[in-house]
């Protein structure tokens, strides 16, 4: 797309998915993230329950176009919460912006264009409220929503940061790049797990559509036993996973890899390649095996698999701060996922309920800081029967 055309900023909307092939071109040559793809747009994300149709916008400036944004209207369910815990829910219809959905120029001219777009969709009612999905946080985009009109705007869309690993041409190279007590926390732990299971160990990267059952069934039998299950969060065996999983691994994107004792699964590292980066998608371990560290063994073995491989450059961990990432990352980056209300009935209902819920939660991490996620585990805890369970689990895409 050529940004310097000249001429007036148009946009169109394609509301139909027998238009979407007259924007392949364009879409397909700026696609950079699994969740904008084109294809996974029609076979997957439109099959979805609760989805009414696209909401594609195509910026175009003197007819030549400039910016595409992959959207769609989507029946939601919404849950507005303070921490991990649900204050209340409600059904709306969403204008939904997928996690890399803005292809193209992001200039101040376009972001403004299309915050007047998506207010003016809005304001028609055909949505009560778009939600934008880890939008770059100085992105221009960005800063378009969070200087719309104080009814239209989310106050309380926070920062999540996020890690990149950028590969070097060796695993020797990437360790060399860690520091010093970082490899000698890898060394103690690896040796330790290998000692403690030695010969019993096996890792398997599962890639082939005829592996869905071994692939899905064994990550389900770790997953099952971390705290996130309570939270209802992470990986879990349903159909929606299954119809995603079979989709990824028929287009080649899927490497699912699994961490074997015995036979048994202990750990899963799940992950989709594509153009050049491994997007990670779940992670999960056994909690009985927390003591050595099996989940961060299962990540060097990917990690040195794809150094060895040399098909990806970087490894995108995924919004959340954890320890392994900072270890583990080269690059922090930050991503907001904000709201845009509609100025209609439905819309400043919605927009009283995330103001209240928003003030809350902010209160409560001010209040309790860095106990908040251990109180979220602990209610998690109560929740399956008081069992003490740990594990590991990675922000996603929710319509993944």
């Amino acid at each position: 797309m050529n940004a310097s055309s000249q001429g007036p900023l148009t946009i169109r909307t394609l509301r139909a998915l027998d238009e979407l092939a007259g924007v392949r071109v364009p879409w397909g040559a700026l696609q950079a993230h699994p969740w904008s793809d084109l294809d996974y747009y029609r076979e997957f994300l439109a099959r979805q329950e609760g989805f009414l149709r696209p909401h594609v916008l195509l910026v175009e400036r003197g007819g030549v176009p400039v910016t595409l944004v992959v959207a769609s209207l989507r029946r939601e369910r919404l849950a507005w919460k303070v921490g991990s815990f649900t204050l209340a829910r409600s059904r709306a219809t969403v204008l939904w912006i997928g996690t890399g959905g803005v292809l193209g120029e992001d200039s101040p001219e376009v972001a403004a264009a299309l915050c007047q777009e998506l207010l003016a969709a809005l304001a028609r009612g055909e949505a009560a409220l778009v939600h934008a999905h880890q939008l770059e946080c100085d992105s221009s985009l960005a800063h378009a929503l969070a200087a719309a009109p104080a009814l239209a705007r989310d106050r309380w869309a926070r920062p999540s940061p996020g890690w990149v690993l950028e590969l070097p041409e060796s695993y020797e190279a990437y360790l060399a790049s860690r520091s010093k007590s970082v490899r000698r926390h890898l060394k103690r732990y690896a040796n330790a797990l290998e000692r403690e299971l030695a010969g019993a160990l096996e890792v398997v990267t599962y890639r082939a559509p005829e592996e869905l059952e071994r692939l899905v069934g064994d990550s389900e039998a770790v997953a099952r036993l971390t705290y996130h299950r309570g939270l209802r969060v992470g990986f879990a065996d349903t159909p929606e996973v299954r119809r995603f999983f079979a989709f990824a691994l028929a287009a080649g994107w899927m490497r699912g890899t699994l961490l074997y004792a015995h036979g048994k699964p202990i750990a899963f590292w799940h992950g989709l390649v594509y153009r050049g980066t491994f997007v990670t998608r779940d992670t999960g371990y056994d909690p009985a095996m927390a003591a050595l560290r099996p989940g961060q063994y299962l990540l060097d073995k990917v990690i040195a698999e794809h150094c060895r491989l040399g098909d990806v450059r970087c490894l995108d961990y995924g919004v959340m701060e954890l320890d392994y990432k900072r270890n583990f990352g080269t690059r922090r980056y930050q991503r907001v996922s904000p709201y845009l209300f509609s100025r209609r009935p439905s819309g400043l209902w919605l927009f009283t309920l995330r103001t209240l819920s928003g003030a809350l939660d902010r209160l409560a991490r001010r209040v309790l800081g860095s106990r908040a996620r251990e109180l979220a585990r602990r209610l998690a805890r109560l929740g399956r029967g008081g069992k003490d369970e740990s594990g590991a689990r990675e922000d996603v895409e929710s319509k993944a």
